[in-house]
């Protein structure tokens, strides 16, 4: 049975490329895919952890946006770790 999926994408992006992420984000989604980005998704006063925890088991793919920023951001470390624990994701680069 194939698990059904809300989000077709979790972007990882380093705060620092947040414009170029969101262009990204309406690029993917202009072509008709659904994208989670943390700063449409977390609301403010949620556990930023949990959310993306989250996040990551709704999302069929993880998109990690590389760049020098992101090269440096514990948190998009953070994010690729958990993302790649996950045997049955598929892992993609958008650099």
């Amino acid at each position: 049975m194939s698990r059904r999926y809300r989000f077709d994408a979790f972007l990882s992006y380093s705060r620092s490329d947040v414009a170029m992420a969101v262009k990204l984000k309406q690029a993917l989604e202009t072509r008709g895919l659904r994208v989670w980005m943390d700063r449409d998704e977390i609301r403010p006063g949620n556990q930023f952890v949990a959310d993306i925890e989250s996040a990551l088991e709704i999302c069929k793919s993880y998109l990690l946006l590389v760049s020098p920023n992101a090269v440096r951001s514990q948190w998009v470390a953070e994010e690729y770790q958990r993302a790649s624990r996950s045997r049955s994701r598929k892992i993609g680069r958008c650099s």
